[in-house]
């Protein structure tokens, strides 16, 4: 995920926490991390979660060498959205869980949103090759989030336009 002046993105979760605790972002998962503190996640100043994709990242889907996958990447106010569809679990082995795309062709027009995804192991930050259905977000950050996320950072010409 990019930084951009529209939608400021942290790489890693205790950026976003301005290397601290409380957990405060994403605002999101507030309630769910208040509930269930020793989740992956909820304790950035303690736990390494990256967000940003490569070696580091602690949010992946595992590929299976021989399954087709199909993935949809749907960028909103809240971040990036990464679906990720196995086609052969479906009944006809070409459809996902977005009406409208399939393992080999898209409708010009679809619906706002794919249906939602109703197995666990596909709301995880670290999703299996087997399962069906799976979405991450790689969150972005409210102004209040990039003020945060900036003051952990020495002000160079790179941080300067990425932070803020």
């Amino acid at each position: 995920a990019q930084a951009s002046g529209c939608m400021p993105v942290s790489y890693t979760s205790a950026q976003a926490n301005g290397i601290g605790g409380p957990f405060k972002f994403p605002e999101e998962f507030r309630k769910a991390c208040a509930a269930n503190a020793s989740e992956a996640g909820c304790r950035p100043w303690r736990e390494n979660i990256h967000w940003g994709g490569g070696g580091k990242s602690t949010q992946r889907f595992e590929n299976l060498w021989d399954e087709p996958y199909v993935f949809a990447v749907v960028v909103d106010a809240k971040g990036y959205w990464i679906y990720r569809w196995r086609p052969k679990a479906y009944d006809d082995g070409v459809k996902t869980g977005w009406p409208g795309v399939q393992r080999f062709a898209a409708e010009r027009t679809l619906p706002p949103r794919p249906a939602a995804v109703k197995d666990p192991r596909g709301l995880r930050t670290d999703v299996a090759g087997d399962v069906a259905e799976a979405v991450i977000l790689q969150p972005s950050l409210s102004p209040e989030a990039v003020c945060l996320r900036s003051s952990v950072e020495q002000v160079t010409w790179q941080w300067g336009t990425d932070a803020l």
